[in-house]
């Protein structure tokens, strides 16, 4: 007879309910049981280092594991490292009152938390999940860990091999998803996050989807990898409520920022578009400050339609080609391109698609900071732009806008047109010997040629000498040339004084 029989008979009479729960357990989930109970963590490599077959736990065993609900050390709560799971994990509406972690895991079938409350924290760190986790609807009241180990730190990365869906779950600390590797679709779609959400390091093979949702602090996905050419990034209407980071990201295919709303810095140094031909939008987003810098978009389409910023912080951007580039109705309080000078600002909006209203806040901004140089200069370049836009006739008239006044800016183009007319003028008629008095009968009035010029060529201006002196017959060109010279004055000089007055801006 065994020496410990009897003990065990009695065991089973007087508990029946337990000693069937136990009986029905392996060796290593009793193993578990007993760490758990005397408040140690449950490291299955150090009860079977060499044989991983004697780690398997079943789910019906995990599931009754997470869900106790008194008599386990609040310093430890549940811990177990290095388990395998090989069936299904049903914790569908689990309720579990303790820290949970579980870390080194091998989950060979499905993982379901939709519905689950987790009072404290829950934690699955370095974990290889073969199959789908779901988590739609979960409650994790702390702080929830589904990454790899801590940055810079040895260990091993967590894979999800399948898809992630955790919409509209709820987090009340902090998401670490941190070095993880997401080979299937993924969707956050709609979750809450109190603390900080923090992706750094992680791998997507496939599209991402964090549309509508909300991290009451950080969002750090600083060198991430979006690896899907087909695939998509999608952060629409995500709200964060400190800073979003996504420097020395990668995104192999769509990437769209639309409608985020970021309390304080959306920074993003570094960002590349892998391959071509894939779009990144910023459209509508209304961020504390924007800034990119050495970001490589120039093989892509970008669209910034509506952006709202306080501050507008773009250092080194390659854009690409106009048709490539939509850009308009852009605001923000302050601005900074690399260089700073109205030449450099201007490679942003003259990177895009033709939008007045880019370039009207661009030089209502210069002005307003006192650069009115710089602001005229804007406002030159946003006409050349419109230029390239209009039909035949107008194209015309634009042209001559420029030419004669510079747009209105620069009205000493005008004044030089009209001092090179005067001395033109001035060379024409120099020589009295080739005028002749318009009425012999009136006494000679004397003749000066710049005051005759000058006289002929402004309108309205009567300085004499136009009514006493003609060109003679005998001289075609100067006769012919003294109507001209009257029309060029009625054009030029009322230019002049447009320009001055602003008529032409």
């Amino acid at each position: 007879m065994p020496k410990h029989l009897p003990l065990l008979l009695l065991f089973q009479v007087l508990f029946p309910a337990l000693y069937s729960r136990l009986a029905a357990e392996t060796a290593a989930e009793q193993w578990v049981r007993a760490q758990i109970t005397s408040g140690k963590n449950a490291d299955l490599a150090k009860h079977s280092p060499n044989d991983t077959k004697q780690r398997v736990l079943t789910a019906d065993f995990l599931a009754k594991v997470l869900s106790t609900k008194s008599g386990l050390s609040d310093r430890v709560g549940i811990s177990i490292s290095h388990g395998v799971v090989s069936d299904e994990l049903d914790l569908e509406r689990l309720d579990a009152i303790y820290d949970i972690e579980l870390s080194n895991f091998d989950f060979r079938g499905p993982v379901d938390l939709s519905g689950a409350h987790f009072h404290r924290s829950l934690s699955i760190l370095q974990s290889t999940f073969e199959n789908t986790f779901v988590g739609y609807r979960l409650e994790v009241d702390g702080d929830l860990a589904i990454g790899g180990p801590p940055l810079n730190m040895p260990g091993s990365d967590a894979q999800f091999r399948s898809s992630v869906s955790m919409r509209f779950a709820s987090v009340g600390g902090q998401l670490a998803a941190h070095r993880a590797h997401f080979n299937g679709i993924v969707d956050f779609s709609g979750i809450e996050v109190h603390g900080r959400g923090v992706f750094q390091k992680s791998r997507f093979a496939d599209s991402v989807n964090l549309t509508l949702a909300s991290f009451g602090g950080e969002a750090n996905l600083d060198e991430t990898s979006f690896t899907r050419r087909d695939g998509a990034a999608g952060f629409n209407s995500m709200k964060v409520g400190h800073v979003a980071t996504f420097n020395l990201s990668q995104f192999a295919g769509d990437v769209d920022f639309s409608h985020m709303q970021i309390s304080s810095n959306f920074q993003a140094s570094g960002m590349r578009l892998i391959g071509t031909d894939h779009t990144v939008k910023f459209s509508y987003m209304k961020v504390g400050r924007f800034a990119l810098e050495d970001d490589d978009f120039s093989h892509g389409f970008v669209q910034m339609v509506g952006l709202a910023t306080t501050d507008l912080d773009l250092g080194n951007v390659q854009w690409p080609d106009h048709d490539r580039f939509v850009c308009e109705d852009v605001t923000y309080d302050r601005i900074n391109v690399a260089g700073g000078s109205a030449s450099t600002l201007l490679k942003w909006p003259a990177s895009s698609r033709y939008s007045s209203s880019t370039y009207a806040a661009l030089a209502s901004y210069l002005a307003d900071h006192g650069n009115s140089g710089g602001a005229s200069t804007v406002r030159v370049d946003r006409q050349k732009r419109e230029a390239e836009t209009l039909d035949f006739p107008h194209w015309i008239w634009d042209k001559l806008k420029f030419f004669t006044c510079g747009y209105g800016e620069r009205p000493w183009y005008a004044f030089a047109w009209i001092g090179v007319f005067v001395a033109f003028g001035w060379a024409v008629f120099r020589h009295r010997a080739g005028m002749e008095l318009i009425d012999p009968n009136q006494p000679d009035p004397g003749y000066d040629p710049f005051w005759y010029s000058l006289g002929l060529f402004l309108p309205v201006v009567d300085i004499g000498l136009m009514k006493a002196w003609r060109p003679k017959c005998g001289r075609r060109f100067a006769h012919n040339y003294a109507h001209v010279h009257v029309l060029l004055g009625w054009v030029f000089v009322p230019i002049a004084v447009a320009s001055i007055s602003g008529i032409l801006r």
